[in-house]
């Protein structure tokens, strides 16, 4: 690898080019010997796995070469990647880069700009502050160094990002993120990691087999996620990989964004508008919903502040109102009157990212306290509102027949025949990839829904061709059948998936089966096309406490790593 970056750097020395490299390594041994050996004579940026680099430029093989001209644009035509053994073919990089030099020397530009002076492409982190930073906290071990190497690792993308700016963590908060992360896993019984987590923040140091490997999270389309991550060392495998939620940052360029860290649910205060009802597994139709509005009037508007409820109706009702987003999986509300509980049940908003719907599922007669979004039982109704004022995504959703046989709009079927038409039409598609969009369709036409990448991650959840996952969540005590489950319900309150975003979800598979030079488009690289591309599954495995970045290293290890035995996933048994 050293060889080919050195030709390049000699060949350039005195050209207007500069030549940074980003290293990527658990184990930065080997690059300090090559410095010392003389092997390094360009810029060269230690940076932990899924660090922010990584996750600003959006790196997901190794190596990748972006070309980037003296005006700080990115060269599309001119980004390679290149995979395997023996690193890249320098030569098409050469190319490359005198074609562009030809252009810059023709507009008189090429040797005139100054390395100093080249600007960077716009929300791209400075590559320069960042070679600061890396070097002046380099494996940190105290609380405090830990806290300064993550403040300066997210600074720019929480000046950039968030408006305003977030300011920088406090090795207080660090410290209380650590406590509220060992007391989650002392609650799943993992007790060593939990007594790893509490002595480190009991003494303001990591125990040795505690390692901070930097930001990581989640970044896709317009949202981005943003916590620190530590590495522990476990005797069944290398690493645990430990994330602290309680800092958690959330940017959603169209939605709602984190005002300050550990800030992850938007307010959901405001007036709401009911938009649909669904009872008994099916949604109501016109005539339908028209006279449960009139049977129900006080919920068909809801105004909700800090601490109460107010339902519409000439006799508006004031309530007392709380959501609890720490006890179970989904948010649990409490909807009550002068210390007496009228309702209570769970609610869910788009992931929690944006605030533009929310879904409670609530016993009209006040008897129960529904844990789920499941209606089958007839005394469960999910009640889905949208912002007064917003447009409704899934237009004219009362529409909706109550049957299975009742179409969606046309926008959402014309959605669900291209992503057909790709996927089943597509030429390479293994059987296991048709089969799942095919039952991923069923799902959505079962639920009078409009079918969106959910429904699919559910579909390959319940056929068993997700083992990395399936890997993952065993280690973590998540029970695939549960983890379908409350996939399927966030399917059904998940906006359609577009036309565009199937377009690109094929291309991204596509992608990924080429990369691994693979002559077949299977269902583990589908898999990571959800992951990367849609923002839905993204945020849903994320809450379920599987991180992206887990499942990309799992799968690469299952699929790629020579001499391993892929773990065996059979298919959930049919309901």
């Amino acid at each position: 690898m050293y060889a080919p970056m050195r030709q390049l750097v000699a060949k350039f020395r005195l050209a207007p080019v500069r030549v940074v490299g980003i290293m990527s390594n658990a184990d930065q041994t080997h690059l300090h010997a090559a410095a010392k050996r003389g092997d390094l004579n360009w810029t060269v940026i230690p940076q932990p796995l899924n660090g922010p680099l990584q996750l600003d430029w959006g790196i997901e093989g190794y190596p990748t070469v972006y070309i980037v001209d003296a005006d700080g644009k990115l060269q599309t035509e001119f980004h390679m990647a290149y995979y395997g053994e023996g690193g890249y073919d320098a030569k098409e990089v050469t190319d490359s880069l005198d074609e562009l030099l030809k252009e810059h020397h023709k507009k008189g530009v090429g040797n005139q700009q100054s390395r100093h002076e080249m600007k960077r492409p716009k929300n791209q982190t400075v590559l320069d502050t960042l070679s600061q930073d890396a070097e002046s906290v380099e494996n940190p071990r105290t609380l405090t160094e830990v806290t300064l190497a993550y403040d300066q690792q997210t600074r720019q993308l929480r000046t950039e990002l968030f408006n305003p700016p977030i300011p920088d963590l406090t090795a207080d908060q660090m410290q209380a993120a650590m406590l509220d992360t060992a007391e989650q896993y002392r609650q799943q019984g993992k007790v060593e990691i939990a007594s790893a987590l509490q002595t480190s923040a009991d003494t303001c140091r990591l125990v040795d087999r505690l390692t901070f490997r930097g930001v990581t999270g989640t970044m896709s389309g317009g949202f981005r996620q943003i916590m620190p991550q530590f590495n522990f060392e476990v005797a069944s495998y290398p690493v645990e990989v430990l994330v602290l939620r309680k800092v958690e940052l959330r940017y959603s360029l169209n939605g709602w964004s984190s005002k300050n860290w550990g800030d992850i649910h938007p307010p959901i205060t405001g007036k709401w508008e009911l938009v649909s009802v669904e009872r008994r597994g099916e949604t109501l139709a016109r005539d339908a919903l028209s006279d449960w509005r009139k049977k129900h009037s006080g919920w068909t508007e809801l105004t909700v502040d800090e601490s109460s409820l107010m339902m519409a109706g000439d006799n508006a009702t004031k309530f007392d109102f709380s959501v609890d987003h720490v006890v179970g999986v989904l948010p649990q509300y409490s909807i009550s009157q002068v210390g007496e509980t009228k309702f209570e049940g769970v609610l869910m908003g788009n992931g929690f990212v944006d605030d533009t719907t929310l879904v409670f599922a609530v016993d009209l007669d006040g008897s129960s306290k529904p844990k789920t979004f499941h209606t089958e039982d007839g005394k469960t109704t999910n009640l889905t509102y949208r912002r007064n004022g917003v447009t409704n995504i899934h237009a004219n959703a009362s529409l909706k027949t109550s049957t299975p046989s009742g179409s969606v709009e046309p926008t959402a079927s014309q959605s669900t025949k291209v992503a057909l038409k790709i996927f089943q039409g597509h030429p390479k598609a293994t059987d296991r990839t048709k089969n799942a969009f095919e039952a991923a369709v069923a799902s959505a036409h079962k639920d009078g829904k409009a079918l969106n990448t959910l429904y699919l991650l559910a579909a390959l959840i319940r056929h068993g061709s997700v083992p990395a996952m399936a890997e993952i969540a065993e280690r973590k005590k998540i029970a695939m059948k549960d983890l379908m489950e409350r996939c399927e319900l966030a399917a059904q309150v998940a906006d359609a998936t577009s036309v565009e975003q199937w377009q690109m979800l094929a291309a991204t598979a596509d992608d990924t089966a080429k990369q691994w030079k693979r002559n077949y488009l299977g269902t583990e690289h589908l898999l990571l096309a959800l992951i990367a591309d849609g923002t839905s599954t993204n945020r849903f495995l994320s809450e379920q406490g599987i991180e992206a970045a887990a499942i990309r290293d799992m799968t690469m290890q299952v699929y790629l790593s020579p001499g391993r035995d892929a773990p065996v996933v059979r298919p959930l048994p049919k309901q």
